[in-house]
């Protein structure tokens, strides 16, 4: 089992537990949050969905700003 924390930037990060070979993906169908719209980070480094996780990992979303 791992121990992830996962949220939504602004706002709350929630420690969910996911079994060992979980993904970005897993871990956010656990947390109920839908990435469409968002920029993925794992530990402070760009992701995305298909990433494996690993136990104490940080999983955070935030919205995806465009530039003029």
């Amino acid at each position: 089992m791992l121990k992830i924390k996962c949220g939504v930037m602004p706002g709350e990060i929630k420690e969910y537990i996911v079994g060992a070979g979980a993904t970005v993906s897993d871990v956010l169908a656990t947390a109920g949050i839908d990435s469409e719209g968002y920029q993925i980070m794992v530990n402070g480094s760009p992701s995305d969905t298909n990433a494996a996780l690993e136990d104490g990992a940080y999983v955070v979303l935030s919205k995806m700003v465009k530039g003029n």
